[in-house]
């Protein structure tokens, strides 16, 4: 554990969290939910379909590069950019040059692509996420993947993905230990 900035702990039975939580306890564990979904092409293409049209004059969308892909987040879920760029791909949006927000895979497997969104805090709420959101789910769509979504503990992240098309299937309990509990430093992803 010692070796991670952040643990979560999963269990298909909630009565191991039951049993863990209060030998975790002195670690500052705290149980969050974290919610599932999944998606729904039809609810996708009927809501975003003309996305491109709401990009703001002075932004574009760009399929992530290298340099873009340059991020602590990215390196850390991958080992590494050339890593990232073989296996996984992402979209940001920027704005007269400067990066407002990211979507990237977080894991690729059995045809199913795991999304990842930040957006700069200035920036959020205003859209921004989404439509480097749908970039990134109609790459998925055409590479004949399946984008998922997770959210722990985030009503923000929640509401995005029920309006990108996702159908919120259930929340799980989880055992989270922040980094900083653990006495680790945490660098921000």
């Amino acid at each position: 554990i010692a070796d991670h900035p952040n643990v979560f702990c999963f269990s298909a039975d909630p009565r191991w969290l039951d049993l863990l939580e209060p030998l975790l306890a002195p670690d500052e564990v705290r149980r969050i939910a974290r919610s599932t979904f999944r998606f729904d092409a039809d609810l996708w293409a009927s809501r975003h379909r003309d996305w491109r049209r709401r990009i703001p004059p002075g932004c574009e969308v760009v399929r992530l590069d290298a340099r873009l892909a340059d991020y602590p987040a990215i390196v850390k879920l991958w080992g590494s950019v050339a890593h990232f760029m073989a296996q996984g791909f992402g979209y940001a949006l920027l704005c007269q040059g400067e990066r407002i927000t990211k979507v990237q895979t977080v894991f690729r497997g059995d045809g199913r692509v795991e999304t990842g969104i930040d957006t700069l805090p200035r920036y959020q709420r205003q859209g921004y996420g989404r439509l480097a959101a749908c970039a990134f789910i109609e790459h998925a769509l055409g590479a004949g993947l399946t984008p998922g979504w997770g959210a722990y503990d985030n009503p923000a992240s929640v509401a995005l993905a029920l309006d990108l098309g996702f159908v919120q299937t259930a929340d799980w309990p989880v055992l989270y230990l922040p980094g900083e509990a653990l006495g680790l430093s945490v660098a921000a992803v």
